[in-house]
């Protein structure tokens, strides 16, 4: 859908309604301007039975002890070594810091290999990673559009080739030598290419859905960690030069949650969801849709509606009481069938009150990532 469809289609503010939408099966997504090109066929664009399928495939090698091994391990180990490489630096580009990060957990997840000094090296997978968001979110931008998809299409092409390629190759390699009983008994990668390739025949997934898919996993668990870690970062240091008690607070694990929860809610990283009407529907206190009708879901909105957070809903507080049933992020991380299928990884879903006492559900890697900084004494 091109950028001129936004004057057609019917704006959807408030927070009920845009509930209703991402969780309806009258709706599909649908990809607009740049995003068809990294998107088309990837779980962010396809809908119904295969969507489904494929979504279930992809998720199969995770799991909530798997997720909270891969935080205490792999991601803390990468943090602080990352951190390390950064502090040679007198001053920190925090955006920098977190994209490098966040870059690697993303490829872990895909099952994309990064090697450093190489075509495959974290740097060029950035600049890959980035010319997607760019072309996913063009009807945003002030810059040319023609010349972001094109940038955004050459991408692609270095990421199958530098990336994707080597890592199906890999992978199917290994594969097929536990197929065949004569590999080395080690375990298959536990990342979404594996799982993909191992269900390949029943998921009908060509190369270029595969190569598709890669980059959905790739740039927006890439993407919202790293505003949402900036984002939170930015809210928090702010909150302290108005308020001295946060600092002491801070040590308490249920308040840091809330406030990159409140962070998350206030900052989306995807601000408006495109939506295609599919089959007739009413929805409350607007007109009748029609097939072929768009809409537009503008979550930033929704995040604010007062009925829903409060009359201070537009300010960041941490200790706002939520109703019951209503995630403290608001829809930033989708609802329905396409809500976040990692979420659990990313960030802790629980609703606390007060400060003290565990959270009972895994941290996730935003939160373990804000803790260490503000552990160190990160400043503006």
């Amino acid at each position: 859908m091109d950028k001129d469809y936004s004057n057609k289609a019917l704006q959807i503010f408030d927070y009920a309604l845009a509930n209703e939408v991402l969780r309806s099966d009258s709706f599909e997504r649908a990809p607009c301007g740049g995003a068809k090109v990294v998107l088309q066929n990837s779980l962010t664009t396809l809908n119904g039975e295969l969507h489904q399928q494929r979504r279930s495939a992809a998720l199969a090698c995770f799991s909530p002890q798997f997720f909270g091994s891969y935080q205490k391990t792999r991601f803390s180990t990468l943090l602080r070594q990352t951190i390390v490489a950064f502090s040679s630096n007198e001053l920190i580009d925090l955006v920098e810091l977190a994209k490098s990060v966040f870059i690697h957990a993303a490829a872990d997840l895909a099952g994309i290999d990064v090697r450093k000094n190489t075509f495959q090296s974290p740097s060029q997978l950035i600049k890959i990673a980035d010319a997607f968001w760019s072309a996913a979110t063009v009807t945003r931008s002030h810059k040319d559009h023609d010349e972001i998809v094109e940038e955004a299409a050459l991408a692609l092409k270095v990421f199958e080739r530098c990336f994707v390629g080597p890592a199906i190759e890999q992978r199917e390699m290994l594969i097929g030598q536990k197929r065949n009983e004569f590999g080395d008994n080690k375990k298959l990668p536990r990342d979404v290419l594996t799982a993909l390739l191992q269900s390949r025949d029943e998921s009908q997934m060509s190369h270029t859905n595969l190569v598709q898919n890669m980059a959905h996993f790739l740039i927006f668990s890439y993407m919202s960690s790293v505003n949402t870690a900036v984002f939170a970062l930015h809210e928090i240091l702010q909150l302290q030069c108005q308020d001295s008690v946060v600092s002491q607070r801070l040590g308490k694990n249920r308040f840091l949650l809330r406030c990159i929860q409140e962070s998350m809610r206030l900052h989306p990283t995807a601000p408006v969801y495109w939506g295609l009407v599919t089959q007739p529907i009413k929805l409350p206190g607007m007109p009748w849709l029609k097939e072929g009708d768009y809409i537009v879901v503008d979550i930033n909105k929704a995040n604010r509606d007062s009925a829903v957070f409060g009359k201070d809903a537009a300010d960041f507080n941490p200790d706002r009481r939520v109703p019951a049933g209503i995630a403290r992020y608001g829809l930033t991380l989708g609802e329905g069938a396409h809500k976040c299928p990692v979420r659990a990884l990313i960030l802790s879903g629980e609703n606390t009150v007060g400060d003290e006492g565990l959270i009972t559900e895994q941290q996730g890697l935003l939160h373990v990532f804000v803790e260490e900084l503000m552990n160190l004494g990160v400043r503006v």
